[in-house]
């Protein structure tokens, strides 16, 4: 017969929240676990509070009501009942399927690099469509050109948005004229030249 030993502190019973309750009722303070993050009680506190705080872990009564960890009662019950190799199991089949989908993923990027679509209309239509998807939520918070600036900064602060989409410079759909359209609007077709693109 197997036999397994348990800690009790921080495993089975939550010994550190007793512990700062007690430092917080009698030294007036509002310690919680946040505030060690990552750090022992005896570390935050005062030289001179050490001692008492050692105490509380020799009185008679400190481990009378400690309140039980989160799922440990779940786990010790699944240790009892040699649930242990099952759910392994069922991890070893999660990680192994997560990996697999990544493998497919990375398998059709590279069949799409090798294999581009035959039909360069289609292939077209699809990006222009990805390209507005990623160059419309850059513009939109720019506002409306009402001569805040010069024109020729304003232009170029659109430019540099049309830029930063990657896909933007594989889209053959995403011409000049395009460019030019989506500025116009956002420039209220007053202050444009004819196509700030030809430079």
């Amino acid at each position: 017969m197997k036999r397994i030993a348990i800690d009790m502190d921080e495993v089975l019973a939550d010994t550190l929240a007793e512990h700062i309750a007690r430092y917080n009722r009698d030294h007036d303070e509002a310690v919680t676990k946040a505030d060690l993050a990552g750090k022992w009680l005896w570390e935050i506190v005062s030289a001179d509070r050490q001692e008492r705080l050692e105490g509380y872990l020799r009185s008679e009564d400190f481990f009378e009501d400690l309140e039980v960890m989160a799922d440990s009662q779940r786990v010790v019950k699944a240790l009892k009942l040699d649930e242990i190799p099952k759910m392994q199991e069922k991890w070893k089949a999660k990680t192994h399927n997560a990996r697999q989908l990544i493998l497919n993923l990375n398998q059709q990027i590279i069949n799409l690099q090798n294999n581009p679509l035959l039909n360069p209309l289609l292939a077209n239509m699809t990006t222009i469509f990805q390209v507005m998807d990623v160059v419309t939520p850059l513009i939109a918070p720019v506002p409306q050109y009402i001569g805040q600036e010069p024109p020729e900064d304003y232009i170029n602060k659109i430019i540099q948005l049309y830029n930063c989409g990657t896909t933007i410079s594989a889209c053959a759909g995403f011409n000049n004229t395009v460019k030019t359209q989506i500025l116009a609007t956002k420039m209220g077709k007053k202050y444009i030249s004819s196509n700030p693109f030809n430079n």
